[in-house]
């Protein structure tokens, strides 16, 4: 009974949100709204233990917020678009993709990401995901003839939503150092390398830099793609070309 009544107050609270949604303008929604909507989830007021939130976390989500840096567009037809990255329970995810079990507490925790500038709440700017691309010249220069055999790795690699999470689990990414660029780099450069006609010597040498040199392979930015990105593939590959 106690389970049904959990489920019945879930989805609920669900509707309510969307109704908000649905009437409040949107300058409401950047301004007291969004921080009273943020104070009640943060305090667990009515998520019960094992409701299935996710749906209410991503609303909760871009309620939250207006415009400025590291802000998303929705539009992407990837049915993602790591907008809503956040730390759950002390635990890197994507507010829309989380089932919610708070186990024996009745607290909810959500904080921004920790290795980003926050923007506000639980936004935070991820631009420096293109400032790393910019600062190493990756570009594609002259197309190569497409080579088949690649396809499926670079159809898989370019999932990448540039959600962070990558960086915000891996232990040897650190934000103030402009050395290490982190797994989102390594796929990108794949993406290049295996593309480029006249730019592959260049690119090689930045992956060797920016990543090859600092990673230590723990492999948790595998574990925690949301897009599940084949990293471990393209840094085999990378590694095969960069020797």
């Amino acid at each position: 009974m106690l389970k049904k009544w959990n489920a019945v107050c879930s989805w609920l609270l669900t509707l309510l949100l969307m109704g908000h949604l649905l009437v409040m303008s949107y300058s409401m929604w950047t301004g007291w709204y969004a921080y009273g909507l943020c104070k009640m989830l943060a305090r667990g007021t009515a998520l019960a233990a094992g409701a299935h939130a996710a749906l209410t976390l991503a609303i909760f989500f871009f309620v939250n917020g207006g415009t400025g840096p590291g802000r998303y567009g929705r539009q992407n037809l990837r049915e993602m678009c790591g907008g809503c990255a956040m730390v759950i329970n002390g635990r890197p995810g994507l507010a829309c993709g989380t089932f919610i079990d708070t186990g024996q507490s009745s607290l909810l925790v959500l904080e921004p990401l920790t290795k980003f500038p926050v923007v506000t709440d639980l936004v935070v700017d991820r631009s420096i995901l293109q400032e790393y691309q910019r600062e190493a010249m990756m570009y594609l220069g002259t197309r190569a003839t497409p080579d088949q055999k690649e396809y499926a790795r670079q159809y898989s690699a370019a999932k990448c939503l540039r959600c962070g999470l990558c960086l915000e689990v891996c232990p040897n990414y650190v934000p103030s150092s402009r050395e290490f660029f982190g797994a989102s780099f390594a796929n990108s450069a794949y993406l290049l390398y295996s593309s480029s006609e006249d730019r592959k010597k260049e690119i090689r040498k930045q992956y060797a830099r920016h990543f090859e040199a600092g990673c230590s392979k723990s492999l948790a930015c595998r574990d925690i793609c949301p897009a599940h990105l084949p990293t471990l593939s393209s840094i085999a590959y990378m590694n095969r070309h960069s020797r």
